[in-house]
């Protein structure tokens, strides 16, 4: 008995954890949504952290909150009685650098880490000309976390897992789209 107590805290632990990353998810990409000027922006130069603006700090995190709610049920990606479609569908592209890049639930990892370096020869007075290289982050752009978030949605109401939150009382999050801070 207590082995059968030891599973189901761990299958309600696991629940939760879903269910904050779902929550979590929704409350970034609706920020990305009202503090990001284009939706279909890909390319973010690289900053630290203080020096990045609302708008990229709000795509910075909703991109990384898309990712973590895909990493939750990416182990479920095989279950019977899930369209195998729903992981592969093409959701949305981005424009990087002349190629247009597509966006699904099952390439969401190749998306972690991807930069873009652009040469640029600048005239300096003291050496002539040089070259610098400008480098960017390649960030899902928000109208694409919004099509990744609401198919990740659909993904755990088929898998059950949405009434399973519900019937186990766990908090859905505000509806509320936050406003931008001033």
């Amino acid at each position: 008995m207590p082995e059968e107590d030891e599973q189901s805290q761990a299958g309600r632990n696991w629940l939760s954890t879903l269910n904050e990353a779902r929550v979590n998810c929704r409350e970034k990409v609706a920020t990305a949504m009202v503090s990001v000027p284009n939706p279909d922006k890909a390319l973010w130069p690289v900053r630290s952290r203080r020096q990045m603006t609302e708008a990229h700090e709000a795509a910075m995190q909703a991109h990384v909150s898309v990712i973590d709610y895909a990493d939750q049920l990416t182990p479920y990606q095989d279950e019977r009685g899930v369209d195998e479609e729903m992981w592969q569908e093409t959701l949305a592209t981005a424009s990087v650098a002349g190629d247009e890049l597509e966006i699904s639930l099952s390439n969401l990892q190749e998306w972690e880490f991807e930069f873009y370096q652009n040469r640029v020869e600048r005239d300096d007075e003291l050496y002539g000309e040089t070259e610098d290289v400008e480098q960017y982050r390649v960030l899902i752009p928000v109208s694409g976390m919004r099509a990744c978030y609401r198919q990740l949605n659909q993904l755990t109401k088929e898998l059950g897992f949405a009434a399973e939150a519900d019937a186990a009382g766990l908090p859905t999050g505000s509806l509320k789209t936050p406003q931008p801070k001033s």
